[in-house]
């Protein structure tokens, strides 16, 4: 903390990255969480976070699984993580549609508000209409009934 209880957030993202890179397992992907005027304020401190957090995919304010469904940015493991005497989460990126050569991460940067209620939120006004139609896809494994889930799910506010 700072004089008037102000949070030194340059400390804090150096301590979190150290602390991820240093004792987390894995290296798959890591998830940040910035608030806009956090990331304008702190830009070098925010990007300088992304640029040493050791994760195949960084995900700024959304799920991290996110990298793996947007497949223009390299999803998998930190390059220099794993070996084959330790491979842990892997050592190696996929998907990659944009060729880059010797990709070391993807970061996928998303709103600081999510334009829809995200379908596992207990507040999601929509929850029970989704559900149904997620049930009708799986007793169904309907291609068709899939697509259905998708305008309920995006309904919610």
């Amino acid at each position: 903390m700072l004089a008037g209880g102000e949070v030194d957030v340059a400390a804090f993202l150096r301590d979190a990255v150290a602390f991820c890179n240093g004792r987390a397992m894995g290296s798959l992907s890591a998830g940040l969480i910035v608030h806009p005027r956090v990331a304008q304020a702190q830009r070098a401190a925010v990007e300088g976070a992304i640029e040493d957090l050791r994760y195949g995919t960084i995900a700024v304010n959304a799920p991290s699984g996110l990298g793996f469904v947007f497949t223009a940015i390299p999803w998998g493991a930190w390059a220099a993580a794993g070996t084959r005497e330790s491979i842990g989460t892997g050592n190696a990126l996929t998907h990659n549609t944009s060729l880059y050569d010797h990709a070391e991460k993807g970061v996928l940067y998303y709103p600081w508000r999510q334009p829809y209620t995200p379908v596992h939120f207990a507040s999601n006004t929509n929850l029970e209409r989704t559900t149904d139609k997620l049930i009708d896809f799986v007793s169904s494994k309907n291609l068709l009934s899939l697509c259905m889930i998708i305008p309920e799910a995006i309904a919610s506010k």
